[in-house]
This record gives C-alpha cells, sequence and structure tokens, in this order.
C-alpha cells in the first residue's frame, strides 16, 4: 500500500470522528433542554443514555487515535522503504554512469596512445595526463621508474612553456633532447581549455624533414638523369648538321638516348605507381625459367656489342611462381641491366635460377664480375638513384628501387653482396606457386 491509501483512510476516520462528536454533541444539548421538564425515572434514564453515548464517543476516539497511530507508523516505513530505494537507484545510477566514464577514459586514453604526435595534459603547470608517444619521443621505453619519467616529462614541459600565453592558442618549433643526447625538431601546439588546463601537442618534424630532403634528391637527381641524354641528343644533332655523311650512325646513337630517356621516364612513372600505392598486378602461373630465359635472349646483342659474356644456369625442373609476367620481366631485366652497367669490356655475367632445398621457393642470382660496390654504399643500392652516381661506368637511375618494391609487392626478398673490385650478386627468393 502507499502514501495515498494511508492519507486517505486517515482522513476519513477523522471526518468520521468529527461527525460523531458533532451528532452527540447535539443530543446531548437536545436531551439536556429535554430534562429539566421530565420526572426524576425519566431523567435518570435520559441521563443513562447520554452516559452511554459519550462512552461510545470515548471509544470513537480511542479508535481513531489506535488508527491514527498506526495510519502514522505506516507512513514513516512507507517513507523510509521509499527512501531506500531512492538510494538504491541512485547509488545505481553512480555506479553506472561512473562504469560509463571509466569506459569513455579507457577509450579516449586508448586513442591518445595510439596517436602518432605526443599529447600533454597540464593544470596549474602540473602534468596529469602524458601519452605513451611523449616519452617514446624523449627515448623512454618504459623501464625506467615512474619517478624518473616524471621528473623528465616536467622538464621537457618547463621548456616548452615558454611558448605558452594566457589564452587561446599558441605554436612553435623547439630542438628536444632526447635521453641518448640526440635531439630532434619539434612543432609545439598550445590549447587553452575553457576553465581547465592547457593541451600541448608535440609533432616530430624529422620524419617530414627527411621526406622533403627525399624529394629534392629525387628531382635533382632526375634532373641530372635527364640532362645527360638531352646534351648528348643535342651534339649529335650538331654533328648531324656538320656530318650528313654519318647519318645513319648519328641516328643509331640517338635512338639509343632516347629509349634510355624513355626507360628512365617509364620507370619514374612505376616508382610514382607503387609510392601511391595504385599499381595493380596481373598475376599468373608463370615457369620462372620461361622469364629468364626472355631477359637474355632480349640482352645477350647489347652483351656481345660490349663484348660481355651473358650466360644463364637454370634448374630442369619447372619452377612455376605465381607472378604479373610483364612486371617480373622487367625486374630481373633491372637486374641484368645493372650487372652490365658495371661490368668492364671482356667481363662475366652469370644468371642462375635453382629451388631452395629447404623452402618451397625460387632462387634467382645475377652475378657479375664488375667494378662492384664499396661497403658504405651497399646499403643504398636500393634507394631512388643511388647507383647513378658511384662507379666509372654509369649505372641504373631507378631500375633496382622499382625491382626491390616488385619484388617484396610478389612476397619476395631480394639482396646485395658485393665486394669493391671483384664484383656484384643480386639474390631473388620468390614463393612458389601452390
Amino acid at each position: 500500500m502507499d502514501a495515498k491509501f494511508w492519507k486517505a483512510s486517515l482522513m476519513i476516520g477523522t471526518l468520521a470522528f468529527a461527525g460523531a462528536l458533532l451528532f452527540a454533541g447535539v443530543r446531548l444539548l437536545e436531551q439536556a433542554d429535554m430534562l429539566g421538564g421530565l420526572p426524576e425515572a425519566q431523567s435518570l434514564a435520559a441521563l443513562q443514555q447520554n452516559n452511554a453515548a459519550v462512552i461510545a464517543l470515548v471509544l470513537a476516539a480511542l479508535l481513531l487515535v489506535v488508527s491514527a497511530g498506526v495510519t502514522v507508523m505506516a507512513l514513516r516505513r512507507l517513507r523510509a522503504a521509499q527512501a531506500e530505494q531512492t538510494q538504491a537507484e541512485i547509488q545505481r545510477q553512480i555506479t553506472d554512469a561512473t562504469a560509463r566514464m571509466s569506459s569513455e577514459v579507457s577509450r579516449l586514453k586508448a586513442i591518445l596512445d595510439g596517436m602518432q604526435d605526443g599529447i600533454l595534459y597540464t593544470e596549474d603547470n602540473r602534468i596529469r595526463y602524458a601519452n605513451r608517444v611523449v616519452t617514446q619521443m624523449v627515448g623512454y621505453d618504459g623501464s625506467e621508474s615512474e619517478a624518473d619519467t616524471t621528473n623528465r616529462l616536467a622538464g621537457l614541459y618547463q621548456s616548452l612553456s615558454s611558448l605558452i600565453g594566457q589564452n587561446g592558442r599558441s605554436q612553435g618549433v623547439f630542438t628536444i633532447r632526447r635521453k641518448d643526447g640526440s635531439e630532434f625538431d619539434a612543432r609545439v601546439t598550445h590549447l587553452h581549455l575553457d576553465g581547465a588546463g592547457v593541451v600541448t601537442i608535440i609533432q616530430d618534424n624529422s620524419p617530414e624533414k627527411a621526406l622533403q630532403s627525399q624529394k629534392l634528391r629525387f628531382v635533382s637527381n632526375a634532373s641530372h638523369e635527364l640532362r645527360t641524354p638531352i646534351a648528348n641528343l643535342k651534339t649529335r644533332l650538331y654533328l648531324l648538321r656538320r656530318q650528313p655523311e654519318k647519318m645513319s650512325e648519328h641516328l643509331d646513337v640517338m635512338e639509343q638516348v632516347i629509349a634510355k630517356m624513355q626507360q628512365l621516364i617509364e620507370e619514374m612513372f612505376d616508382f610514382s605507381e607503387m609510392e601511391r600505392g595504385v599499381m595493380l598486378l596481373e598475376r599468373e602461373d608463370v615457369a620462372l625459367q620461361e622469364l629468364v630465359t626472355e631477359v637474355i635472349q632480349n640482352y645477350q646483342a647489347k652483351a656481345e656489342r660490349r663484348s660481355l659474356t651473358l650466360e644463364c644456369d637454370l634448374a630442369p625442373e619447372p619452377l612455376t611462381v605465381f607472378v604479373d609476367r610483364k612486371r617480373f620481366i622487367q625486374v630481373i631485366a633491372n637486374l641484368v641491366s645493372s650487372a652490365m652497367s658495371h661490368t668492364r669490356e671482356g667481363g662475366h655475367i652469370h644468371v642462375t635460377v635453382t629451388p631452395d632445398a629447404a623452402k618451397p621457393e625460387a632462387i634467382i642470382q645475377v652475378r657479375d664480375n664488375g667494378v662492384g660496390i664499396a661497403p658504405d654504399l651497399l646499403e643504398q643500392v636500393f634507394q631512388p638513384f643511388s647507383l647513378a652516381k658511384h662507379g666509372d661506368l654509369g649505372g641504373t637511375a631507378l631500375g633496382l628501387t622499382l625491382s626491390k618494391e616488385m619484388v617484396e609487392l610478389h612476397g619476395g626478398t631480394i639482396r646485395a653482396t658485393s665486394e669493391a673490385g671483384k664484383g656484384t650478386a643480386f639474390t631473388v627468393r620468390l614463393p612458389l606457386a601452390t
């Protein structure tokens, strides 16, 4: 039963008692007027009736008091039960809100830890939160004590706080020192939160600077590679006008130069496609020996013109690979072309195709006895234009870079070994088709 029922019961009982009291009072007054003119015997009988009415009235009053007391106790118990229920509901709501808040905090922390930029949140110049990237930026790997990390981050924030204004947003570039003493440039942004602290965003500028440097180097090298054949074309055009009797010779050289320029432009286009991740592969099952044989035949005439020996040694059983035929012919051709470019007249280039005895892989090796590559340059051999500036026999511009990217797109690996003055070997490992 709810509070309304008990309140209604108490009201009805009160009204009933008031009605009974009014009725009894009226009756007593009427009988008091009548007692004066009645004989003594009748007066006594009337008084007895009045006493009975008074007693009934008293009993009604007692009943009303008891019912009122019971009603009041019931109301108190009902209010206590409602208070307990309300308190339990409030406690449940608080628990649910706390759980939701904790979940949101964990989600936000996971998002901030997954960012590439460092995030610091401070209140009254005290660090309240630092994501994982910040500690990694300054060279901490989590093995240090919490106090050491906190002190280091506090020192970092103090060095960055000189940029902080009173409100709004402020930016600047700082040089930050890591734990090992190395330094890097960082772009720092401070954001003031309304009525709260300051969010500091730290962005490492090193990748951006490296990418910008790579772009400038790429443009410079590409310009260098194109300048030489253009100058050669201009020279041949000049000689063609002065020596018309040697037209056939000059035209042959111009065709070779144009073919080289066309190859460079195509390589730059392919490199751009791979950098943007838009190159599509039309893969099929192909016998690897067929691809190598086709490349050897295409380069045999060029090798003879340069007095080079170009030969191959192929495994007797077919080694089937799942590759883009056109693209993988380009890979092998780039390796052979690089070997020929770095081998003097009378040199030897040997191509082998063998199965791996331990893994389901095919091994392609292109070995020459040319000038070789210095150890300090071997690590850069697959970078764009790396061989174009080294050695006295010229070299490829993007061929090896494209070969490495293409081999890896097919799930394989490529590596180079060399010894200055004794030659270079490129080894490609490619999974066999299942």
